[in-house]
């Protein structure tokens, strides 16, 4: 099937690194009861930009036994086990190569957004990057999906929101984004994707 524009969810597709909650048990015996709050809470400000990751990371380091400084655990959180798909790096720039344009969109608060964007390179290997912090909105809202549309719209008044497909590991969002009036498609593995978008 020929789409003109692809929207690519970065953890879980693009990137493949385990969770930061999960190498924080892993590694210093933080349980989940201790970071639960912080995730559930001041994090999901910073997703949308209404609060800033470094400061609320500073007011749970004790309770996470963190003894070295915030920049430290960013650091630790961004970088660590970080894996990066290169079955999709490399299908996104086949894409790009015939005329696809290929979009992420994410969930993300800014700071690791500009990691991902400038530090791993992201930002290079994609036309634009779609972000929960930048939008104000997260991709389980249909505002998300509008304001996508319309900026893309701005750029080709020809696009039709069926020659979109959005790919995402959570079905929640790729319900909000068919009701958009998007194609999309759960994602699972890179192959039944791979069939999907060649």
């Amino acid at each position: 099937m020929s789409f003109k524009a692809i929207l690519f969810d970065v953890d879980g597709m693009v990137i493949r690194s385990k969770k930061f909650s999960t190498q924080m048990q892993e590694q210093y015996g933080v349980s989940w009861d201790t970071m639960k709050p912080f995730f559930a809470g001041p994090f999901q400000a910073c997703k949308i930009g209404k609060a800033d990751l470094k400061e609320e990371l500073s007011h749970v380091m004790k309770d996470w036994r963190w003894n070295n400084t915030v920049e430290s655990l960013m650091k630790f959180w961004f970088e660590g086990g970080l894996e990066v798909n290169e079955q999709m790096t490399n299908l996104v720039s086949e894409l790009r190569e015939h005329g696809t344009r290929c979009y992420l969109s994410t969930n993300q608060e800014k700071h690791r957004l500009a990691f991902l964007r400038d530090e791993v390179g992201l930002g290079s290997l994609f036309d634009d990057i779609f972000s929960s912090c930048e939008i104000g909105h997260t991709k389980n809202e249909s505002v998300f999906f509008e304001h996508v549309y319309k900026t893309l719209h701005a750029q080709d008044p020809s696009l039709q929101r069926s020659e979109i497909l959005f790919a995402d590991d959570h079905e929640e969002n790729t319900t909000v984004a068919e009701r958009a009036g998007f194609q999309t498609h759960l994602y699972k593995d890179f192959e039944a994707f791979e069939k999907l978008v060649i």
